[in-house]
């Protein structure tokens, strides 16, 4: 009887069948080791996706044994990737998901390939499912992507003739985990106005404090990097300290305990706190760069990755009519053309002009030792627990921690960068009227369908519906009132579409107080406004005027057509209008508008009965 060919060796034949990796390991050539061991892959440049730099493997180089297999697996999943950031965001994925399990749960030193089997993908789905987790999310769609990735790059080893004979033969794939994923897929949740408000002032705030201490500590640390500074004296402050480092080390500076095991007179002279002051000087930290990324975001309803990828070649000055202005034109990879945004130019901390220059000087230093690919991207960040700068990425665990950090900081509900984005085109939705072409022009969409498609939140649908219901209720109100009340022959910039009568404003037309109106219908008593408790004016508005002019020529029509009725029906109103309302309008220049816009402009209104 011949011997059962075992599950390993299968694997070892099928991958030789479907030569997925030919003998040369065309993986390896893009897989690069630093000094330090990191580990990171230089992607090329093809099928119109720019690699815009290495993705940074970061903690991968820490497994003896999985390092080299699964480098080589995510690099051959993501080598044909359209989309440059997808490479990113594949490494996230697995970043926080499978490799970070792998570290809590296994051996970095010990674990191999051969020690992951079935029984691992279910404590890794448990893990995952688990609300304790770090990794938590409470949707299924979200977690199944999660466990996808790590499923993914397992199934790209058994397809590795290099790899595949050293799995374990009980190594098999959850087979559909998350059946009711896709099910609960729905659009990314809006923030409230309230909190898009106050995300937008303490954001604000944050990079006027930012900028402004950058500049009082640029002249200071120039003034003190002037001279030269001894090891004795750079202890005297954090600008000494900062100018001794500059002078001491050309490139990046060590860590501090590497540089007091090399001199011994180094401790004694700077501790450690004023080692990390300095540094903070001249490198910025995540805290401080993450307000400038909220704030263009909110500014310019950019997508998180088009925003954190931009460089300093991606906007330029500009002057239109004689007016300075800021042209932004970033790559976005998944549209593949350049999304272009243009606002006036100031001198004001809040404008892109201005945190676009700070960016620029606040991270001189940083551009001189972070990787030559990443050397002119608008967002670097200096790591403490790396001693490295890297770009900022919005799939990043560092980026989670530092938004809860501003959250937990100005006391904000805690929200995600991709919220930004759909909050800005609903409020544009919002305080359009539902003009979903005003909405795709500032997402920058070439279909309105996408827009419609992908951020229509619930309140945009809830509002579609309002706005047909009513509509429907003043296509209902016209009928009944034989056409005499038409909002659609009212002045719309400046006119209640709720009031009965035109040129007034109405408290509740829903609840109307007058007598023959039924409660929860639109108040239908043309030209008794005047008369009505919950009726308004606006002072300021020359339309309104111009209105009321036109209601008082329509009471003196109706005078001399209904004779005697008009007194008891029609003089109170025509008396309202003479001691009240007509006394309301103080500025000369309104009445003056209001006269020549009722003489040419607004029409006569309907006859009153």
């Amino acid at each position: 009887m011949a011997k059962r060919e075992s599950e390993a060796a299968r694997r070892a034949r099928e991958a030789k069948k479907q030569q997925r990796a030919d003998p040369d390991n065309v993986v390896a050539r893009y897989i690069r080791r630093g000094d330090d061991g990191a580990i990171s892959v230089a992607f090329p440049n093809h099928f119109g996706a720019l690699s815009k730099g290495p993705v940074e493997l970061q903690g991968l180089h820490a497994f003896t044994h999985l390092a080299q297999p699964l480098a080589e697996a995510y690099t051959l999943r993501f080598l044909e990737s359209r989309s440059a950031d997808a490479r990113y965001r594949g490494w996230g994925t697995l970043k926080t998901g499978f490799v970070a399990f792998l570290a809590r749960h296994g051996a970095k030193h010990e674990t191999r390939l051969s020690d992951i089997d079935e029984s691992t993908l279910v404590a890794f789905k448990a893990w995952i499912d688990d609300p304790e987790s770090p990794i938590f999310m409470p949707s299924e769609n979200s977690r199944s992507k999660v466990l996808l990735a790590g499923q993914r790059i397992l199934s790209t080893l058994m397809a590795s003739k290099r790899w595949a004979p050293q799995l374990s033969p009980a190594l098999k794939l959850l087979k559909n985990p998350y059946p009711n994923a896709g099910k609960d897929t729905k659009h990314t949740e809006i923030l409230d106005d309230a909190t898009l408000e106050r995300l937008y002032v303490h954001a604000a705030d944050d990079c006027e404090r930012s900028i402004l201490r950058f500049r009082k500590d640029r002249d200071r640390l120039k003034a003190t990097m002037s001279q030269a500074v001894p090891l004795e004296a750079a202890g005297k402050d954090a600008f000494s300290c900062a100018a001794y480092l500059m002078q001491t080390y050309k490139g990046s500076i060590p860590v501090y305990w590497k540089i007091a095991a090399r001199s011994k007179r180094f401790a004694p002279s700077i501790d450690k706190a004023l080692f990390e002051a300095a540094k903070a000087l001249l490198y910025p930290n995540l805290d401080e760069i993450l307000p400038f990324v909220l704030l263009l975001t909110l500014m310019f309803a950019f997508n998180p990755g088009v925003v954190l990828n931009m460089t300093h070649d991606d906007y330029e000055d500009e002057t239109l009519f004689g007016r300075e202005r800021i042209r932004l034109k970033p790559f976005k990879p998944r549209a593949n053309k350049n999304q272009i945004n243009t606002v006036l130019a100031t001198d004001d901390l809040d404008n892109p002009r201005t945190i676009l220059r700070h960016l620029r000087d606040r991270c001189l230093r940083a551009r001189a030792i972070v990787r030559p690919e990443w050397a002119n991207r608008v967002f670097l960040r200096y790591s403490w627990k790396y001693n490295k700068v890297f770009a900022l990425e919005g799939t990043d665990i560092a980026m989670r921690k530092a938004i809860a950090r501003f959250c937990a900081r100005h006391k904000i509900d805690v929200f995600q960068l991709k919220q930004i984005r759909p909050t800005t085109l609903d409020l544009v939705h919002e305080i359009t009227d539902g003009n979903l072409l005003a909405m795709q022009q500032v997402a920058n969409h070439d279909d309105p369908n996408t827009t419609r498609e992908f951020y229509t939140s619930e309140a945009f649908q809830r509002r579609n519906e309002e706005m047909l219901a009513a509509g429907m209720l003043q296509l209902e109100r016209k009928y009944q009132t034989a056409g005499r009340i038409d909002v659609a022959a009212r002045h719309r910039l400046r006119s209640d579409l709720g009031s009965a009568t035109p040129g007034f404003a109405c408290l509740n037309p829903y609840r109307s107080p007058l007598k023959g109106e039924r409660k929860g219908r639109l108040c239908q008593a043309y030209g008794r406004c005047p008369i009505c408790p919950l009726a308004m004016m606006d002072p300021g508005s020359e339309h309104s005027y111009a209105y009321l002019i036109k209601l008082r020529e329509a009471l003196d029509e109706a005078a001399g057509r209904l004779g005697p009725p008009w007194l008891r029906r029609w003089a109170p109103v025509k008396e309202r209008i003479t001691v009240h309302w007509a006394r309301i309008f103080t500025d000369p220049e309104v009445v003056k508008r209001g006269v020549a816009l009722a003489r040419t402009t607004i029409p006569d209104l309907p006859r009153l009965d």
